[in-house]
């Protein structure tokens, strides 16, 4: 079996998916990573095989206005920043997952390339699933979702999930049908197509 790992972000979002690729491969399967192009020697030196995305996020962290969205403290305006900064190679990085994906049987994704991945699932009809490695989103009555925590019961803690998944796909919606026009597909995307999320905490 063939997986694909797509991943994108700092180290922190590519070294989780080298622990996993490294168990597929002791499991006999054939594993191609997927990241940021600068992660490519880091990749390797682990004997897993690499595949390019265009940019670096290592590059942007270190910009000084990404540096003082950090200290703030608000993943929500980071991610924006983020989104605002990454449109500029996302059509790159877009085509590089398509060419990864056409390779793979199947294909697991991190949390910045969920959708694109999930579009690309579906028009090439590949099994796939989605790694969050922290903080967990699954939702729970337990406690709410990180940066959404301002108060804290059952029923608010369930919302507050069903909150996240509502406003990323607001902010990605635009971006996600457009591409998925590009691939050919008929339907549009909707949250409730995330079907397969497997969220890990440490």
């Amino acid at each position: 079996m063939h997986y694909a790992i797509l991943t994108y972000g700092s180290r922190g979002d590519v070294q989780p998916f080298i622990a996993l690729a490294l168990g597929l491969q002791q499991r006999g399967h054939q594993v191609t990573l997927a990241a940021a192009e600068n992660f490519k020697a880091f990749v390797e030196s682990y004997d897993v095989a690499f595949f390019p995305l265009r940019g670096s996020v290592e590059d942007l962290l270190h910009e000084p206005e990404a540096i003082a969205l950090l200290k703030t403290g608000s993943a929500f305006t980071f991610i924006k920043h983020i989104q605002k900064t990454g449109d500029k190679t996302r059509p790159q990085i877009n085509e590089g997952l398509l060419e990864v994906c056409k390779q793979a049987d199947v294909l697991i994704t991190s949390t910045l390339n969920l959708f694109y991945v999930a579009s690309i699932a579906e028009k090439l009809d590949k099994r796939w699933a989605m790694i969050i490695p922290n903080p967990p989103a699954t939702p729970t009555r337990e406690f709410p979702f990180a940066d959404l925590d301002f108060i804290d019961f059952p029923a608010y803690n369930f919302f507050s999930y069903r909150l996240l998944a509502a406003l990323y796909w607001r902010a990605y919606k635009k971006r996600v049908n457009a591409f998925r026009g590009k691939i050919c597909c008929i339907c549009l995307m909707k949250p409730a197509h995330l079907h397969c999320i497997i969220s890990v905490s440490n």
